[in-house]
């Protein structure tokens, strides 16, 4: 869904009609949910991540792992 301009809300989750693929889930790991809950979140910010994630642990808050991941849209664009 479109927030405005680049941004955008994206929900991913298990569709149970499909095959099972055997890969893992993605970032949520590859424990089954027992409920629906927030597992990952992304962003892109407007300066360089490592001086976003420096001064959000200054603040407090660890931001865990940080990931690099990106996919490609039915369309061929990647989404970086």
């Amino acid at each position: 869904m479109s927030l405005s301009g680049s941004a955008y809300l994206e929900i991913i989750g298990p569709d149970l009609g499909q095959p099972e693929t055997g890969r893992d889930p993605g970032p949520s790991g590859s424990t089954p949910l027992a409920e629906p809950k927030l597992v990952a979140w992304c962003v892109r910010p407007g300066q360089p991540l490592s001086v976003v994630v420096e001064r959000v642990r200054a603040a407090g808050y660890d931001p865990g792992e940080i990931v690099t991941m990106s996919r490609t849209r039915p369309d061929g664009v990647e989404l970086v």
